[in-house]
């Protein structure tokens, strides 16, 4: 069954008004860097997140949009090319401000015309962030990636949650930190945003040459994470971690330390914003602790 038009989030509705602004069919790649430019130039605001990827800044979420709005019967996608078969709803379009009206008619304005060539040249030469995975031309912007950053070399221990962060935010943040290894600690590593399942991760880090590692056994079963209201129950739960767990925890940390050895930058994953309301901040200082302080520890 389609999904209600009703069900459209804010970020797909300007998705598909700029796609009706720009009053004709495009490819993917065209879409997804003026789409960047939109968010960049015109509305400074969280609409998409984008990361470094083969062509350029890419979203996958905003990829995932496109699908919802072929879903409920708004556009079609063919291997080249974006169709739009119906408009937004009046009482829909309604609900983007003048501002950001204003912003995607400025760059579809800008920009209808240009080749994806063209587009990509622009992105490239005022974001060369950006085009530091494109195995083509990306050796040419070695100035602007963190693989290649001094300050950004040695072998460390981060922490990162994703409590409140899309996936594009989460990778951007791996790429930009030059982290080699995503350590999941989470017990049960599944979670009710989809992109940031166990298996899910394992694919998306993959391919942007990040390592996967999963050791629930570092993590905390949920039942204990239940009914935490108060700083005194995160103290207690916290207490019991290092207590029953860390001690335990000595072959998983000899496998991180070897990994550090190596030389690389590894970021113990778990969902909360705040490590300090998470046990990887315990789990990272019993780590860094079992490696004698030797290597730098931030918490992302």
């Amino acid at each position: 069954m389609p999904l209600m038009a009703s069900t459209l989030l804010h970020r797909q509705r300007l998705l598909l008004k700029f796609l009706e602004t720009l009053d004709r069919a495009c490819g993917r790649l065209f879409l997804m860097k003026s789409m960047f430019l939109l968010c960049n130039e015109e509305l400074h605001a969280d609409v998409y997140d984008f990361h470094p990827y083969k062509h350029g800044p890419f979203s996958l979420t905003l990829f995932s949009d496109l699908r919802v709005l072929e879903r409920t019967g708004y556009l079609r996608q063919s291997e080249h090319d974006v169709h739009v078969l119906r408009t937004l709803e009046p009482r829909m379009a309604q609900s983007i401000s003048k501002a950001s009206m204003s912003g995607l008619q400025n760059v579809a304005r800008r920009y209808k015309d240009a080749t994806d060539l063209a587009l990509l040249r622009k992105v490239y030469r005022e974001y060369p962030y950006f085009a530091t995975r494109n195995l083509r031309c990306g050796s040419r912007y070695a100035f602007a990636d963190p693989r290649r950053d001094p300050t950004k070399q040695k072998a460390a221990i981060f922490t990162i949650g994703y409590e409140g962060k899309n996936i594009d935010r989460f990778l951007n943040e791996l790429i930009m930190n030059n982290i080699h290894v995503l350590v999941d600690i989470r017990h049960n590593p599944v979670s009710m945003k989809y992109d940031f399942s166990g298996a899910k991760l394992w694919t998306y880090c993959s391919v942007r040459s990040v390592g996967y590692l999963g050791i629930p056994e570092l993590g905390i079963p949920s039942a204990q994470r239940q009914n935490l209201l108060t700083s005194a129950d995160y103290s207690r739960l916290f207490v019991q971690y290092r207590r029953d767990v860390l001690p335990n925890a000595q072959e998983h940390f000899q496998l991180l330390r070897g990994l550090l050895d190596q030389g690389k930058r590894i970021a113990l994953l778990c969902f909360e914003k705040d490590h300090e309301l998470c046990h990887r901040n315990d789990a990272s200082s019993a780590l860094s602790a079992f490696c004698n302080q030797r290597y730098g520890l931030c918490h992302i």
